[in-house]
């Protein structure tokens, strides 16, 4: 809803919404051919670059060995069979960061598609690759959420659903406002630290819609990872622009609450439109 500041107007006070959701499902209907190409052309590019690492680590290698030698043990006992490869090895590491920063580096380019079409932009599976104005900012913020990701594993993932929750809105930032990294984070921070807890909520909800995709042999996910980026960028488009959001056009209205007397700008719809302030005090 919003609230008169000292009297003299209304400001937007938007706050994490589930509903976002559903409405990431209509918005995916509207182009879901274009989503889903999109989403299994970006799936197979990251494929590729863990493929590559495997090989340019020799971890690949060291798993066939490993397979082997546990093919060889003729223990009877099935857990002394199970794979323990011990602390994380250096070439772990580097897979694992590197194909975390390449992972979160194509969720940039998501979203940018789904503000862009959240916006009411016509998005084609070519804007997938129309990143390049803000590829370094969005490289140095997922390399740094690659970071977080893999501390937040080791502390049960808690760590990490907090700070995807505190930082969601940051790429989105980047890529629509060209934002530096800094800046986009600490907005971002600013911009959700209140409802932290819910927006933590939110990106659990988020990771289980994806990870619902696997159940049908991954096909799902040309559906359920599209409608993650869009339920952001549907919550980032409220955050932003309050009810000229697209989504006020389908229907989403937000509360104005009631209007207060001598108030300026009067809530929309409320009273008819003014080009200019009424004569007088503002109260500002």
């Amino acid at each position: 809803m919003s609230t008169p500041i000292n009297g003299g107007g209304y400001y937007w006070q938007p706050r994490i919404d589930f509903n976002w959701i559903s409405e990431s499902w209509t918005q995916f209907k509207r182009n879901s051919g274009t989503w889903m190409v999109t989403t299994l052309l970006a799936g197979i590019l990251i494929a590729t670059v863990y493929a590559i690492l495997f090989f340019a680590t020799g971890f690949w290698g060291q798993m066939m060995a490993l397979a082997q030698t546990q093919q060889n043990n003729t223990s009877t006992n099935p857990f002394t069979n199970m794979y323990n490869t011990g602390p994380m090895t250096v070439e772990q590491l580097v897979i694992g960061f590197a194909g975390a920063t390449v992972i979160h580096f194509f969720d940039g380019c998501m979203l940018r598609m789904a503000i862009r079409q959240v916006n009411g932009e016509i998005v084609e599976v070519g804007d997938l690759f129309k990143v390049g104005d803000v590829a370094l900012p969005l490289l140095a913020f997922s390399s740094l959420m690659s970071v977080v990701n893999m501390l937040g594993g080791y502390m049960c993932y808690i760590p990490t659903f907090i700070m995807d929750g505190l930082f969601m809105f940051a790429p989105c930032l980047i890529v629509d406002r060209r934002m530096p990294v800094g800046e986009a984070m600490s907005t971002s921070l600013n911009m959700l630290k209140s409802t932290w807890l819910m927006a933590a909520l939110f990106a659990f909800v988020l990771s289980l819609l994806s990870g619902l995709g696997v159940i049908a042999c991954c096909v799902g996910e040309l559906v359920t990872v599209p409608m993650t980026y869009l339920s952001i960028a549907i919550g980032y488009a409220s955050y932003m622009y309050g009810q000229q959001t697209p989504g006020y056009a389908m229907g989403y209205t937000p509360d104005y609450g009631q209007q207060s007397a001598g108030t300026w700008p009067p809530p929309p719809g409320q009273q008819p439109p003014y080009t200019g302030p009424p004569p007088g005090p503002t109260g500002q």
